[in-house]
């Protein structure tokens, strides 16, 4: 640990340097004034300073405000006389995290010294909040932002909290918030109350919107129209929108601090701003992972055959659950993959929806064009395996995620098979 001590007066020097004796490991630099420390922090990292308010050539104040320039993570401690209350708070306000005051209390000193190593020694970790909201990954921050909105007043502030700071880098953050804002619009129209919840994971954030499920299916269909698929799920009337982060480092820095293997791995995996091809794909993931994905083919199979045979009859309830259970299978051993969540969602969509198909009426040219429809997915599912997993020839591992969910919603428009009056009271975009 890389320690500075800034003051003018030698003996309050020796004295804090004595007192750090107490601890281990620490390299202790000295500066007799604001612009020698200034000077020593260009040409070294520290990661705590012992900061003096009142010295000669430079003081403090401005100290710190020009190291705050360029270093944002070293922790600075503000040494105080007990009258000196206005140069306290501009030392916080300048950039210290905290202060000290003079003669110092060296019980209290050693206490809070062990409280700023404690922080130091976890500072640029991250912790992760398992019990997340969002439909995409549950790995993200320990800290989420809730918005109740209720007016219009509310909406708007969602709006300027994301849109009017630059410190969001957010790829397309603009069009994720305007739909976002839309819905929030039109609900409010119809006097309801919802949250928004923004969270955050090293690559994304994402901004879940409930109350939702009266107009779930005029949602997927906008969105599926107007949006990226890999950008948006919903389900249960809940809604998230993912936005990668623009800084394209970010994953190469995780994968050079974190080695995990098995399946713990495709857990923490997200999906990447840069294209990942099927080769470094299939080379990053676990040996028993891939050995599972071997089974898809049988069940390809099985689901072929059961397509055929309904190409000349009329299909059954037991026909429409085989089907439904089929994909499920298959969808299982998918989901051991965090990169293929989206395929995970669109296959999920479908599926419940097959359990659900008999409570419709549908005409024989429809059962007809679902047939196929689902023929349709299936060989591109199969294509998608092949392409990735055995040919390893895809530039994009994600090539199929936005089209496979079009032809999953294409179904379910099929058989409801009617235009929602709601919809042009809707407008996203």
């Amino acid at each position: 640990m890389e320690i500075l001590i800034v003051d003018d007066n030698q003996d309050n020097k020796m004295t804090i340097e004595l007192l750090l004796e107490e601890f281990e490991n620490l390299n202790i630099d000295e500066a007799s004034d604001g612009e020698e420390a200034l000077n020593r922090c260009k040409e070294k990292k520290y990661d705590l300073i012992f900061m003096d308010i009142m010295m000669p050539k430079m003081d403090g104040i401005t100290a710190t405000k020009e190291i705050r320039k360029f270093d944002k993570k070293v922790m600075i401690i503000a040494i105080s006389a007990l009258d000196e209350e206005k140069s306290k708070e501009e030392m916080t306000i300048n950039g210290a995290e905290d202060f000290i005051t003079k003669p110092i209390d060296s019980k209290l000193f050693i206490k809070r010294v062990e409280n700023y190593l404690e922080i130091l020694k976890y500072r640029g970790t991250k912790s992760y909040d398992y019990e997340a909201i969002n439909l995409f990954n549950k790995e993200v921050y320990n800290k989420s932002v809730i918005f109740r909105v209720f007016d219009n007043s509310s909406l708007s502030y969602f709006w300027e909290y994301f849109l009017s700071d630059e410190d969001k880098k957010v790829y397309k953050l603009s069009e994720g918030i305007r739909v976002l804002y839309a819905l929030g619009a039109w609900l409010i129209k119809k006097g309801e109350k919802f949250t928004f919840v923004d969270e955050e994971s090293d690559n994304c954030h994402y901004i879940t919107q409930t109350g939702l499920k009266e107009i779930e299916h005029i949602v997927k269909k906008l969105l599926i129209k107007h949006f990226d698929s890999n950008s948006f799920l919903i389900k249960d009337g809940i809604l998230s929108i993912k936005m990668n982060k623009i800084n394209p480092q970010i994953n190469a820095l995780k994968k050079e601090s974190m080695k995990i293997d098995g399946e713990k791995e495709t857990v923490l995996r997200q999906s990447f701003t840069e294209k990942i091809t099927a080769k470094q794909f299939v080379k990053s993931s676990a040996i028993d992972l891939m050995d599972k994905i071997e089974s898809l083919e049988d069940l390809e199979d099985r689901l072929d055959k059961e397509l055929f045979s309904l190409e000349n009859k009329k299909p059954t309830s037991d026909d429409y659950m085989f089907l439904a259970n089929g994909l499920e299978k298959y969808n299982e051993l998918i989901r051991l993959f965090m990169e293929f969540q989206s395929i995970v969602f669109a296959l999920s969509s479908l599926v419940e929806f097959l359990r659900t198909i008999n409570d419709f009426n549908i005409n024989e040219k429809n059962e007809k064009k679902i047939i196929l429809l689902l023929t349709n997915i299936l060989l591109d599912l199969s294509s998608w395996r092949k392409t990735i997993f055995i040919e390893q020839q895809t530039n994009d591992i994600h090539y199929l995620d936005s089209s496979l969910l079009s032809s999953c919603l294409q179904i379910e428009m099929i058989v409801k098979e009617k235009e929602v009056e709601q919809e042009d009271d809707l407008e996203l975009f």
